[in-house]
């Protein structure tokens, strides 16, 4: 997931900027529900963010690579964007069990440090009985 975050986050002027709308927005302020559907309140802060899903087959590298192509490929606009928003690249992994390694190249760690964007790794397994309901 590609996030930024920040008060005076504008979802419009960073979809414009990045040449892609976002799979979730909000302005601060805003009156957003959980994306569990539970409940409303206001957003804290505003933010832009852009969900992609990880196929089975696919190598992480090649997935950050395909999701940053997708949108512009100019260097000033994502660091003007990451100075004045927090942007982040996080990515979700579910581990099949044992011990599992994830490994980017140097190319792909040099294009997210080169647009000034975080970068998250959270390993998470799903409990038994989230792996019964599929």
């Amino acid at each position: 997931m590609l996030a930024f975050h920040g008060d005076e986050l504008d979802p419009d002027k960073v979809s414009e900027a990045l040449g892609r709308s976002p799979t979730m927005h909000a302005r601060h302020g805003d009156v957003v529900t959980s994306s569990l559907g539970m409940g409303a309140g206001q957003a804290k802060t505003g933010h832009w963010s852009l969900r992609t899903e990880w196929g089975a087959d696919q190598a992480p590298d090649d997935k950050i690579k395909t999701l940053l192509t997708s949108l512009t490929g100019d260097t000033r606009t994502w660091l003007t964007l990451a100075r004045l928003y927090r942007g982040s690249l996080v990515c979700y992994i579910e581990p099949a069990g044992g011990r599992q390694a994830l490994r980017l190249s140097s190319e792909v760690l040099a294009d997210i440090a080169a647009r000034g964007l975080s970068f998250t790794l959270i390993m998470e397994r799903k409990a038994a009985e989230q792996v019964l309901d599929r």
